[in-house]
């Protein structure tokens, strides 16, 4: 007792453990999330104060470059003494005060403003010329522009003295829609705006999409009434600092940020929405919680693996105490097996890796289209490879049929890249594949036994390859003598890795069944019945496979076949009619001839998931359907129902009580012959010719293959209530 309960205890040491790094796991992403937060907020913090500099600093250059630019007018009159009323305008007349950047205005001392070649603009206002020039160098309020009122302006007005007496007033009319967009690169993609306003007065103008003008305290009370915040802000500006202000809450919520510009009256403040400034936050937080949500159903997953592994692994060695080890199976059927889990893992690892990709990519509709429809490739590589493996018998007894069709090279190249760079990923080894020496890629083959030899050899390079290494697969298209077939070419398919190689001894066995090589490491699964078949595979394909191998240096294995070429546009039609159910299934499913309303299917099938797969597909397409869970409930059913109530059944074949056969012998055998006619379609997993040809005989009417085909399913059903068909088997 004692023993047991300490064998207990130490099995369950392991999900002690897995608890403790699971907790420190959840501390360390704690941790890790909150200073990406931090990081991630301080970064957007930071591009808004750049940008504001950024314009800020734009805005003050060329300010100060008008001041210069008056300075060397005024630096003429000065020169010259220009101190009369008719040199100045002499001045104006003969000077292009018009000929630069900004237009330059005199205002004379009775109040007179010229222009160029001493035009007369306009006449000021009566003093106007003895109030501007006492204040020296300055800026006017914000002003409509009397050219052109939807723009707006400030005066930028330039005193001249000539020894020590204002002789006149330069000045130029700024454009505000310029000068706020001269050189200035659009902030935020056009999601920001900025917002010119004296500090002392608080007249403003806002740049970008509205142009408006006002009060800013004003206008930021009229949107968000929150005073005092408003006021300090106001305040700051006025003592010429930067300032920064958050209004609003939530989504709506504003941040403003003011700086002091070039003039002593001017400020500019840039502004913009939440979701703008902190879109790189929002974007954090979403992808990060969705991460957390994915870890945390790993977590819970794997925690109940661990709970459920350490009470099995403790039940097995309970058990393994009072029960001897069972023998074990022969050596044919264990490398038999063997073989199909190294077949299936590769298929099997492509579809696990995609979906995946697709869980972590949840929220992007594109990339989990993208990574469903691979897996789609994968799990129909993987159904085609166990009808094969089944049948893997054949093979040796030399019954193996070759079946030629239509194929694209390309296109399988892509279907083997898929599957195994899953693995390659994994290991960090680089793998690529090389068409360039690939001329015509549609040819005529047995796509699903060549995809298997190059998958069985690429699987072996993927194992016997170190993390990092490099593998290849090329493929060569060499022309064939005219003489021999001008429609035809032989293709090489080469594999080559850097791996750990083979000696020169094992290369003389590499070939024979179940030959492994004895330096290998044991913990790389291996029965040595790849390459075997794949020999076997290759000659029943009429071509030759050789192999160079040496060891820590690499191998290389070459494939060899005669393939037909066939016209592009017959691939692309046979491609058509072999996906018609992948790619049709929603139109097969509204077609008005698949519509069977009216009719009654009884579903007979043990398992629940393909009874929910089927009639979900059989009402979609119409039919009633009725279910029974074995064969003794079909006949049942049959037997108490009148005759057409039911149109036809949906028979599984391996059932407890009764199995689908039993079932259709004793329906056959009713005494109302309108019931024992009923049509029977058998619906099973087994494949093979002998199955098909037993439920003929067993009196069923069609046999459909599991997983249902759409086509194939719908072809019957139309051979039986539409085109009355009697033979469909």
């Amino acid at each position: 007792m004692n023993s047991t309960f300490a064998k207990k205890i130490k099995h369950y040491d392991s999900l002690i453990i897995t608890i403790l790094v699971i907790i420190v796991s959840i501390v360390l992403v704690a941790f890790v999330y909150g200073k990406m937060y931090r990081l991630t907020e301080y970064n957007s913090w930071l591009r808004l104060s750049s940008v504001a500099e950024e314009v800020g600093s734009n805005f003050s250059n060329n300010l100060q470059y008008q001041s210069l630019y008056l300075s060397d007018y005024a630096q003429i009159i000065r020169e010259n003494k220009l101190d009369t009323k008719e040199e100045l305008e002499d001045f104006a007349r003969k000077l292009l005060l018009n000929a630069g950047v900004y237009e330059v205005y005199v205002l004379l001392p009775d109040n007179r403003v010229l222009g160029e070649k001493g035009k007369l603009i306009y006449n000021e206002s009566p003093g106007a010329f003895g109030k501007i020039s006492k204040k020296g160098e300055h800026y006017s309020d914000i002003l409509h522009n009397y050219e052109n009122p939807s723009s707006f302006l400030i005066n930028h007005y330039y005193p001249v003295d000539v020894d020590g007496k204002i002789v006149c007033v330069l000045f130029c009319p700024i454009d505000l829609d310029f000068l706020s967009n001269e050189g200035i690169v659009t902030i935020y993609d056009g999601n920001a705006d900025y917002i010119i306003f004296n500090s002392r007065t608080h007249e403003m103008y806002v740049n970008t999409y509205t142009k408006l003008m006002g009060n800013i305290s004003t206008f930021l009370m009229r949107v968000f009434p929150a005073k005092n915040q408003i006021d300090a802000f106001i305040a700051a500006c006025e003592l010429r600092e930067k300032s920064t202000l958050e209004l609003g809450s939530d989504s709506a919520k504003m941040f403003f940020y003011a700086m002091p510009i070039a003039s002593d009256e001017f400020s500019l403040c840039v502004f913009s929405r939440w979701n703008v400034l902190f879109s790189d936050l929002r974007l954090f937080k979403s992808v990060s919680s969705k991460i957390i949500l994915i870890m945390t159903i790993v977590y819970i997953i794997y925690l109940f693996y661990i709970i459920k592994s350490n009470r099995d692994k403790l039940n097995v060695q309970l058990v393994a105490e009072r029960v001897k080890k069972a023998e074990s199976e022969a050596k044919y059927k264990t490398m038999f097996l063997s073989e199909m889990s190294h077949d299936i893992r590769t298929p099997m690892n492509a579809i696990v890796g995609y979906i995946n990709l697709a869980l972590l990519n949840s929220d992007d509709t594109v990339k989990i289209k993208h990574y469903l429809s691979k897996s789609l490739l994968a799990g129909n590589h993987l159904l085609s490879l166990i009808n094969e493996v089944l049948d893997i018998s054949r093979i040796e007894s030399g019954k193996i049929n070759i079946t030629e069709s239509e194929c694209d090279l390309f296109e399988l190249c892509k279907e083997i890249e898929n599957i195994l760079t899953v693995q390659t990923r994994a290991r960090k080894q680089n793998f690529r594949i090389d068409t360039m020496k690939l001329k015509s890629s549609f040819v005529m083959c047995d796509k699903l036994h060549l995809s298997q030899i190059l998958i069985n050899i690429l699987g072996n390079s993927v194992k016997y390859t170190q993390k990092g290494g490099e593998i290849s697969l090329s493929i060569i298209e060499n022309a064939l003598p005219s003489y021999q077939n001008a429609d035809a070419s032989e293709y090489e398919f080469i594999i080559k890795d850097n791996g750990i190689g083979m000696s020169s001894d094992f290369l003389k066995h590499v070939f024979e069944p179940y030959a492994r090589q004895s330096s290998v490491d044991t913990k790389i699964v291996g029965t040595g019945l790849g390459l075997a078949i794949c020999k076997q595979l290759v000659e029943h394909m009429r071509g030759s496979i050789a192999i160079k191998s040496a060891e820590d240096i690499g191998t290389e294995i070459t494939v060899k076949l005669r393939l037909s070429h066939i016209a592009k546009e017959q691939y692309e039609k046979q491609k058509f009619i072999s996906n018609h159910d992948t790619n049709k299934i929603e139109s097969q499913l509204k077609d008005t001839s698949h519509n069977y309303k009216g009719k009654t299917l009884l579903l007979v099938d043990d398992n629940d998931f393909n009874r929910e797969i089927s009639t979900e597909i059989l009402n979609r397409a119409g039919f009633k359907v009725e279910e029974a869970r074995n064969g003794q409930e079909a006949v049942d059913k049959v037997s108490s129902s009148i005759a057409g109530y039911y149109s036809a059944v949906l028979m599984d074949i391996q059932m407890p009580v009764l199995n689908g056969y039993e079932a259709t012998a004793l329906i056959r055998s009713i005494e109302n012959k309108a019931l024992a006619s009923i049509p029977i379609i058998a619906v099973s997993a087994n494949a093979f010719d002998e199955d098909i040809q037993r439920a003929k005989l067993e009196g069923m009417d069609a046999y459909v293959v599991k997983p249902i085909n759409i086509t194939k399913l719908f072809d019957v059903l139309d051979g039986i209530f539409v085109k009355k068909n009697e033979n469909l088997v």
